[in-house]
């Protein structure tokens, strides 16, 4: 999934240097454990009209899912193209017939209602994290929690309804329904992701920085990445079965058949799973924050 990811700056401190008039916000997530005086501070984010900010937030969670929807849907669609039964299709078939339709065909891969979903999961994500953390700066209250919730939230419920989408249209025909037990894994697998991307990283930092001795900045931005990349380790068998559930639907199949199934897709899906954090967290959390830090500079 393309849950919303905490910046670099997570647990970035107060420098010696730093006004102290004003709060030293983190681009994309604050830090959950800000020391209470804050809260008579004045905020980076109320120098501004939320009539303002609101817009610009909205402008940056659109540009961001524009920008990495495209490798998103074609990995997300190659999985499920190559899950299918006696498919003839490679994973890496797959995932060369879309690159070749995304440059040939531009404006029907943008036209596809695939294309829709995976952008809309990232402008909601998007969206809601930064409108929640603008909302709660503005009325001076740590919205770390909020963020996290209401994110999350949206971010699972699109990613399901995206799972049905591609599972109907690029599973076996004809199509069907997707079972209560497939969206449970699917459920799971999300679980999985938000968990790695929101507890672990915080904390994983504190031994980065024993073991490698590190800088904490230079740790976080290793946590942030390691973390959900490694869980994909975890959460694929769970993605997988729950394919296999819609593309085999109980009882045709024995659970060593779909054990089976699941293990010969195994490797090459972590892999393919693992490279798709890249856009999804990487890119698409560091634009959002970029724009958003310059345009409150060109607000200002």
């Amino acid at each position: 999934m393309g849950i919303f990811f905490p910046g670099p700056s997570v647990w970035r401190r107060r420098q010696p240097g730093d006004d102290d008039d004003v709060l030293v916000l983190p681009t994309i997530l604050p830090n959950p454990q800000l020391d209470h005086t804050i809260h008579h501070k004045t905020p980076a984010h109320t120098k501004h009209p939320l009539s303002a900010l609101l817009p610009l937030d909205l402008f940056a969670a659109v540009t961001s899912a524009l920008l990495v929807s495209p490798l998103v849907l074609i990995i997300d669609r190659a999985i499920v193209i190559n899950s299918v039964p006696h498919s003839n299709t490679t994973l890496s078939q797959a995932m060369w017939a879309g690159l070749v339709g995304l440059v040939r065909r531009p404006g029907q891969f943008v036209r596809d209602r695939g294309f829709g979903w995976v952008v809309g999961l990232y402008v909601g994500t998007y969206a809601v994290a930064n409108g929640v953390e603008v909302v709660g700066h503005a009325g001076l209250y740590d919205p770390a929690m909020p963020k996290f919730v209401a994110a999350s939230g949206v971010n699972v419920a699109l990613n399901l309804l995206k799972d049905r989408h591609l599972a109907t249209t690029c599973g076996p025909l004809p199509s069907h329904p997707v079972s209560l037990a497939s969206f449970t894994l699917f459920g799971l697998r999300d679980t999985v992701t938000v968990f790695s991307s929101f507890i672990l990283p915080p904390i994983i930092v504190p031994h980065l920085i024993t073991h490698l001795r590190c800088t904490e900045r230079e740790a976080a931005v290793m946590a942030q990445f390691m973390a959900p990349v490694a869980m994909q380790v975890v959460s694929t068998p769970a993605h997988l079965l729950g394919l296999d559930l819609y593309n085999r639907p109980l009882p045709s199949t024995t659970p060593h058949q779909r054990w089976q199934a699941v293990r010969a897709n195994y490797l090459s899906t972590t892999v393919f799973r693992m490279a798709r954090k890249i856009p999804a967290f990487g890119l698409g959390g560091a634009c959002n924050g970029l724009i958003r830090e310059e345009g409150r500079r060109w607000l200002a």
